[in-house]
């Protein structure tokens, strides 16, 4: 049609009309092209659950970092377990105050400390008890849900890395929202970054996290941050503080572990 239209013109100024070329277009610019479409959160999320809890074997180390008023402490997690029911825990406070906390299973007995707020936390006591059928304890997740409640930090990071179920449903009600928000690079791993708000227990907080996700679907960073404030009645005791929780997370998924930490 505009080849038709620009021999019209030629004709009525007494010019000869083109003859149309069969010669295809050359191809519009790169940055002419549409931009691609960015990968869905959910479905990044969703394959990154995904990735965890189909893990036979997951061994590393979680690093919390919590900044608050100029004031910052760190949590180290060192985690191993493997299929059935073996499984290595240690948390341990790097500060000039040290404590720790263990979860250990060898696949017969398993060790964890004293649920926090019982008597005997306070001073880290242990509690042992055989796996038992009975009992529905046969798993490392088993373990891990018993343990848990002793131990210092039971971070989102930790529950993603053991996939029991009650806690990823109340993960995936936590994130209230899912925005991708690019790329960034964690130790020379690609990541896919997404961003959103987080309640606790559905609660309304002014709180944000932000993860970073590898393609291969690794949870290799996972921030919370926001202002807070405790008060007391009408008294105001704390705040308002920014509060930043940063885990760095480094933990491989199916590779060799070393098994001698299995053992009392």
């Amino acid at each position: 049609m505009l080849a038709s239209a620009i021999a019209f013109i030629l004709l009525t100024q007494g010019g000869d009309p083109p003859t149309q070329s069969t010669t295809p277009p050359a191809p519009a610019s790169t940055d002419a092209q549409a931009a691609p479409t960015p990968p869905d959160p959910a479905k990044l999320v969703s394959a990154m659950l995904s990735h965890y809890f189909r893990a036979e074997s997951v061994t590393g180390t979680i690093l919390l970092t919590t900044s608050a008023g100029g004031v910052s402490g760190q949590v180290l997690t060192t985690l191993s377990f493997q299929t059935p029911a073996y499984l290595y825990l240690r948390q341990d406070m790097v500060a000039a105050t040290k404590r720790s906390w263990l979860i250990l299973c060898d696949g017969t007995d398993f060790e964890y400390p004293v649920p926090q707020g019982m008597p005997g936390s306070e001073v880290g006591r242990m509690l042992t008890e055989p796996l038992s059928v009975e009992g529905g304890v046969t798993s490392f997740r088993d373990v891990y849900k018993i343990g848990a409640q002793g131990i210092k930090d039971r971070s989102a990071p930790l529950e993603i890395a053991f996939s029991v179920s009650d806690e990823m449903r109340n993960l995936k009600r936590e994130l209230t929202t899912l925005n991708y928000t690019g790329q960034t690079t964690i130790r020379g791993q690609l990541c896919n970054v997404i961003e959103g708000y987080w309640s606790e227990g559905g609660r309304a907080k002014e709180e944000q996290y932000r993860m970073a996700i590898t393609p291969d679907g690794d949870l290799m960073q996972y921030e919370i941050y926001g202002t807070v404030s405790y008060s007391v009645g009408n008294k105001q005791i704390v705040g308002p503080l920014q509060v930043d929780e940063v885990w760095d997370v480094d933990l491989k998924v199916n590779k060799p572990v070393d098994t001698s930490v299995f053992h009392f």
